[in-house]
């Protein structure tokens, strides 16, 4: 089912106006006007302007012609990802970052951002809770059963490995900002900053 998602991305970009849809390595994509590829950058087109990312940052570009790979295994690393594999686990990344829930730690984060301000009134170091909630939610990742994933999703490991990560990173990001935001509130509602 969420594999669709990404053939709909694809389809678009081969349908739409010429745009070709730019696949970056942290899970990301973007809708752009692939122009062209010089030794380290990728040069490309955003809402009339010229942009360019090092190729490096870059997994593949797709375009009307099909899609253009800039990732490169290292054969010299033995477990180094294909690009078949790692094409799998931008899948995971991606889906992870469309529906992996994250509001039960992002709420528990603000609540000890909050209580953090409240009880510590030490400035700074009352911020610290909130890093330690914020690594130990990092820490755990999520379980496999409770996974929006279907079941060919499933036997894929490397789709599983790539969901996890963008589950991880996703839920690590929404962790520290609600954290953040708690403690600052918290700080202004209680006006423990030291003098």
């Amino acid at each position: 089912m969420k594999i669709f998602f990404l053939i709909a991305v694809l389809l678009l970009s081969v349908l739409g106006k010429s745009q070709d849809t730019l696949f970056f390595m942290n899970g990301k994509d973007m809708l752009v006007k692939y122009k062209d590829t010089t030794d380290l950058k990728v040069v490309y087109n955003k809402k009339g302007k010229d942009k360019s990312s090092y190729v490096e940052n870059i997994f593949a570009v797709g375009t009307s012609k099909g899609r253009i790979y800039f990732y490169k295994q290292d054969t010299v690393v033995g477990d180094d990802y294909s690009i078949e594999q790692m094409e799998q686990y931008q899948i995971g990344l991606r889906l992870a970052k469309k529906n992996f829930n994250t509001d039960l730690t992002a709420g528990v984060a603000t609540v000890t951002g909050l209580a953090s301000a409240y009880f510590l009134k030490s400035g700074f170091y009352g911020w610290l809770p909130v890093l330690g909630y914020t690594g130990l939610t990092g820490t755990l990742n999520p379980k496999i059963s409770k996974l929006k994933l279907s079941e060919n999703e499933r036997a894929n490991e490397f789709l599983i490995y790539g969901y996890i990560d963008g589950a991880n990173r996703k839920k690590i990001r929404r962790t520290a900002l609600a954290g953040t935001v708690g403690f600052v509130a918290g700080v202004i509602i209680t006006g423990s900053l030291p003098e």
